[in-house]
């Protein structure tokens, strides 16, 4: 018995052998033993895969033919691959051949659920002189609305594949535009994902819908941000196409622009913003978050991060956020970041002190050891400006009146800055000091400091000078905005 299974065993490896080279006299020679063609061989598969992977040239219809003519079966077995799946990727001879022959076209013919429609759309979709095998399963009664494993129908592989001749030949059989896969994503959005303009033209103009969102809430919008790097401008406003896509959020609350400000795409934050994209559409996550905050919380140093928070604080971006990122204006000064502080200052910031621990590591050692030893908890902008020696942004907070009333005349906190200041021997910033901040204030300037206090940090604080009776000048500078103040006075 032994001897019967070794003679099998190696009669069957020598017929593999045969097929796999195309020898169709030896093929036919064991096939008259009485061999069953449809049981894989060991561990293997059955002979019609067999020879749809290996067998080169012009052999290959030649053993097919051979095969199914004495009764390979062309159907999928003893859970392989579909042949008709592998006709797919050898050739519309092949592949013809077999459908003529009963090969089922809906057949989930792969472990991945794939039907011969779906390895057709993706095959073409690499060769496209072989386009015309979507057309034929079509023809041939191929169900386009059929899903593999992962919930993708056809048309899903056709734009994943960008392959828009197959989109189009779909479109014409009338597919479910809808269709759902795992992700929830719809074949527009599948489109967006892929960045495919001529795709999301095409199903547009079917009718599918423009508004629909994966099962996380993502739009089109935020699915093409999600993935592209250039996020090239054309899609861009294909798919923004009015306020409530531009600002739509996902279930946790981001925005499109939110996107592009995590992935710093400066240019896709410039133009949404052009668009209508609010800044300050607050996402409560884990913490709230705003476009400004996302970036501020990032890499701001980067060059894509500082552009895309100036787009962003040009726009208003500083109206909610949050007093975590007030550091960042902070970290401006001590690197003398002039232009960003001033159009911080300009566009809504606010004179506020913050936390010393927070800004410490900015400021030089011996500095931030000293004014810690002083017993200052908290530093204002002027005073990062000053312990840092940067004499112009001082002399640009003290004209504009950008001031806490900790760093009016008299009071502690100034004196102890003074006192820093003289010990670790930085002159400039303190003969400044003396000359500017040494005399008593104007009732106009304590007012004004006063005033500009009260009405708190940088989150609302443009609504709530709005909303103070005052003429459009004085709430001009209480915004730091530039302007002619009364008397003469040079904002």
């Amino acid at each position: 018995m032994a001897d019967h299974g070794e003679k099998q065993l190696a009669l069957k490896k020598n017929f593999k052998s045969a097929i796999m080279i195309g020898n169709s006299c030896a093929v036919k020679s064991f096939i008259e033993t009485g061999l069953n063609l449809n049981v894989p061989f060991k561990n293997d598969e059955p002979p019609l895969l067999i020879a749809l992977r290996y067998v080169k040239g012009d052999n290959l219809m030649e053993m097919i033919t051979l095969l199914v003519e004495n009764g390979a079966c062309v159907n999928k077995s003893y859970g392989h691959v579909s042949p008709l799946i592998w006709a797919m990727v050898r050739g519309p001879d092949v592949a013809t051949y077999l459908l003529n022959k009963g090969a089922d076209v809906n057949e989930a013919g792969d472990n991945s659920g794939n039907t011969p429609l779906i390895a057709a759309v993706e095959v073409s979709g690499k060769d496209r002189g072989r386009i015309h095998l979507v057309e034929r399963l079509i023809s041939a009664g191929a169900d386009i609305n059929k899903t593999n494993s992962t919930g993708s129908t056809a048309l899903h592989a056709a734009v994943l594949s960008q392959n828009n001749e197959a989109i189009h030949m779909l479109m014409k059989a009338g597919p479910h535009l809808e269709a759902r896969d795992l992700r929830g994503r719809t074949p527009l959005l599948t489109a967006a994902y892929k960045g495919n303009v001529n795709a999301i033209n095409m199903l547009k103009s079917y009718g599918a819908d423009m508004r629909a969102v994966d099962k996380y809430g993502n739009s089109a919008l935020i699915c093409f941000l999600q993935e592209h790097h250039d996020a090239e401008e054309e899609p861009l406003r294909l798919l923004a196409f009015d306020n409530i896509e531009i600002n739509r959020q996902s279930k946790d609350g981001t925005t499109p622009l939110m996107v592009a400000a995590r992935r710093g795409l400066e240019n896709a934050v410039r133009i949404l913003l052009e668009l209508g994209a609010d800044p300050n559409i607050i996402a409560q996550a884990t913490k709230p978050e705003t476009a400004l905050s996302i970036v501020l919380e990032g890499d701001p140093i980067c060059d894509s991060g500082l552009d895309c928070a100036r787009h962003l604080i040009k726009h208003n971006g500083l109206s909610n956020l949050p007093e975590r990122c007030w550091k960042f204006f902070f970290q401006m000064i001590s690197f003398d970041e002039r232009d960003m502080v001033q159009l911080m200052v300009t566009n809504g910031m606010a004179p506020v002190r913050i936390n010393i621990r927070i800004v410490k590591e900015f400021l030089p050692y011996n500095a931030a050891d000293k004014i810690v030893r002083s017993g200052e908890v908290k530093l204002s902008p002027l005073a990062t400006a000053v312990l840092c020696n940067n004499l112009a942004i001082t002399r640009y907070l003290v004209e504009n009146w950008f001031l806490t009333p900790a760093d009016l005349v008299g009071s502690l906190e100034l004196r102890n800055l003074r006192s820093v200041l003289d010990e670790t021997y930085q002159m400039e910033c303190l003969r400044f000091l003396n000359e500017n901040l040494s005399q008593p204030m104007s009732l106009l300037q304590l007012s004004f400091v006063a005033v500009s206090a009260q009405l708190g940090g940088v989150e609302g604080r443009k609504e709530r000078v709005r909303k103070i009776p005052l003429p459009n000048i004085l709430k001009d500078k209480l915004l730091f905005r530039r302007g002619n103040f009364p008397n003469g006075i040079i904002l």
